[in-house]
């Protein structure tokens, strides 16, 4: 249940005005009438004395209601001092005056404390809320960037936009990423707020090669000076200046550089943890990716037809063409190409061009000899490596497969399959697999 409190209207008189109102009752209109009446010669008869008493004890009603204010004041202030136990009873005063004036002093100190107080902890939440987003962004480009790589993203793709953000993330001026090559002992690379060229310098720099021992974690700043990395802050134009190596199992295979220019400053703690989970993460990708790549190049069968693919195809063909240079002997290579391929592609989608692309290496199958070698090149073609036959011979030997192609696809109920074919021959039209492939791919342009 509620409860109102009702105010009468002296309470929205100022205290100062109150007292002037008390000081005018009690002494000047009583002073004033009785002055009056006495200058003037009149009688001062009981209603002249009622009127003057009635003046003062409406003054005094004045006074007793400041009075009472100030001592409503003083006890609501004392409790609330006492609660915090602000005044001991070595600072005890009688006058309640001069205890209400300790006890604003108080309040006033205790005020004092809790604004500091306050933006002490205003000071400590902006820190943590700047800590809470400098690590989300932290995890959300660490996921970003596996995303891409689930993905099959490029390498370098993946490595700039780590770069980049690590940059935005730590407030740097600059940031590099050397990573080595797959092969070799080159370095690509990634860099954000500063030119390439510059950055190239780094590379040729007579300095690269004793950069490139360092093994662990090296600092320019007002903390550190680390004299292996001195000569960067010419190089890429910062005063502070921190390396960080991208290690793999105990093997460096690149680093990450990040610098800027500002005076007296130091690399936090924070600073060095996300550039070495940025390190952590660029050195697992890279190795992952370099897996991939291996695994790629143990790959020799199209997943699709499950004949040699085109890579594999032409290192078979490279071999052929060396026996056949080596024992004198004919080696040709044939071409067959779905011509329409890519209308059955865009009309019918990807599905229905495999479903004819299988169907048509089952012909091959069962239309070339055991020794010869099938291989799917490209999208809509495949290769078949012709041993010790002649141009002539290999020429028939198209002609038969394009028959039996188009005879099993003409009930095509969707759109007629055309095919189209060409044939190259060792060392007539050329002696590397790509001399002979472009020779085979002027003569389908032209059919």
């Amino acid at each position: 249940m509620k409860t109102t409190e009702k105010k009468s209207s002296l309470s929205k008189i100022s205290l100062k005005s109150r007292l002037w109102l008390a000081f005018a009752f009690t002494t000047f209109f009583p002073a004033a009438l009785i002055f009056h009446y006495l200058t003037n010669l009149f009688p001062i008869t009981g209603s002249v004395i009622f009127i003057v008493v009635s003046l003062a004890l409406i003054g005094w009603w004045f006074i007793f209601d400041v009075f009472f204010s100030i001592l409503r004041i003083h006890n609501k202030s004392s409790r609330i001092v006492d609660s915090m136990e602000a005044i001991g009873s070595e600072n005890y005063v009688k006058n309640e005056v001069e205890r209400l004036d300790l006890i604003f002093s108080t309040l006033s100190s205790k005020v004092k404390e809790s604004v500091e107080e306050l933006k002490e902890v205003s000071h400590r939440t902006e820190e943590l809320n700047k800590a809470i987003t400098q690590k989300v962004n932290v995890f959300s480009t660490i996921l970003q960037a596996n995303i891409l790589f689930s993905k099959g993203g490029p390498l370098e793709e993946i490595l700039q936009f780590l770069t980049e953000r690590l940059k935005g993330i730590i407030g740097a001026g600059a940031a590099i990423t050397l990573i080595k090559k797959y092969s070799g002992d080159n370095y690509d690379i990634f860099l954000h707020g500063i030119n390439l060229s510059n950055a190239r310098q780094l590379l040729e720099s007579g300095e690269f090669a004793n950069f490139l021992k360092i093994k662990e974690r090296q600092i320019i700043d007002k903390k550190h000076k680390a004299d292996s990395i001195i000569f960067l802050q010419n190089i890429i134009n910062a005063k502070n200046i921190i390396v960080n190596p991208v290690s793999l199992r105990d093997r460096v295979i690149g680093f990450i550089i990040a610098g800027n220019r500002d005076d007296d400053f130091a690399f936090s703690d924070e600073d060095c943890q996300i550039i070495e989970l940025f390190a952590r993460n660029t050195g697992i990708i890279w190795e992952h990716q370099l897996l991939a790549k291996r695994v790629e190049d143990l790959e020799i069968k199209d997943p699709l037809t499950g004949i040699y693919n085109e890579k594999f195809f032409f290192v078979r063909l490279q071999e052929e063409i060396n026996r056949a240079s080596i024992y004198q002997r004919p080696c040709a290579f044939l071409v067959i190409e779905i011509t329409n391929g890519m209308d059955y592609e865009h009309k019918f989608g990807m599905i229905e061009l495999e479903r004819i692309l299988k169907k048509a290496v089952s012909i091959f199958k069962n239309n070339i000899r055991p020794i010869d070698i099938l291989g799917r090149i490209q999208e809509n073609k495949i290769g078949v490596i012709l041993i010790e036959r002649s141009k002539r011979q290999s020429h028939y030997i198209g002609t038969q497969l394009k028959e039996a192609l188009s005879d099993s696809f003409k009930d095509s109920e969707k759109l007629p399959v055309r095919f189209s074919f060409a044939v190259a021959e060792n060392p007539i039209d050329g002696t590397t697999p790509d001399q002979l492939f472009e020779r085979i791919q002027s003569h389908l342009n032209e059919a």
